[in-house]
């Protein structure tokens, strides 16, 4: 029972993460509503209410190889939480789309097809695939692909083409007015 308080703010933050990477728009915000900010009084009351009763005093006697264990084994619940978090948003096609291009000069497009297909788009589809990402439109001539990627996963794997040299950037919206 004491876990739920810690968890639901836990969910609340990832929550609040996810619909803020959803927006298309850059100048909007994303604000949490009550609920969220009732949880993190909550954990908060909670927090003051355990410092203060006798329990306190047992955890001062915990020993330092119990509390790295202790402190271990809820990394590893949170990180499993997040695959399968990960998981769950691939299977909802909770997704943005990205462009992911490789470096050029403009007077080498259009290029060669067989180059890109060989080289540049296997490497972008074998990243792409360990991040859960599918590929929704190629373009070999232009040096171009739009994959669509788990929105959890979004920024992780942007760095990641950049790391390997492609430019990588959110793929444009265009609204209707």
């Amino acid at each position: 029972m004491i876990l739920f308080p810690f968890i639901s703010l836990l969910l609340g933050v990832h929550q609040w993460n996810l619909q803020d990477e959803i927006h298309y728009s850059s100048h909007a915000y994303v604000s949490p509503y009550l609920g969220f900010w009732l949880t993190v009084v909550s954990v908060g009351i909670l927090l003051i209410s355990f410092r203060r009763s006798s329990e306190w005093a047992l955890l001062k006697r915990f020993k330092t190889k119990k509390a790295a264990l202790s402190l271990f084994l809820i990394l590893l619940i949170c990180f499993s939480g997040f695959v399968v978090v990960n998981e769950l948003q691939s299977q909802a096609k909770i997704t943005k789309r990205m462009v992911v291009e490789k470096v050029v000069q403009p007077e080498e497009l259009p290029g060669d097809a067989k180059l890109w297909e060989i080289v540049d788009y296997n490497r972008i589809v074998a990243v792409a695939t360990v991040f859960r990402a599918r590929v929704r439109y190629n373009s070999p001539n232009y040096y171009y692909c739009v994959p669509e990627v788990p929105v959890i996963s979004y920024k992780l794997l942007m760095v990641v083409y950049h790391l390997m040299g492609y430019h990588a950037y959110e793929e444009p919206v265009y609204y209707l007015c």
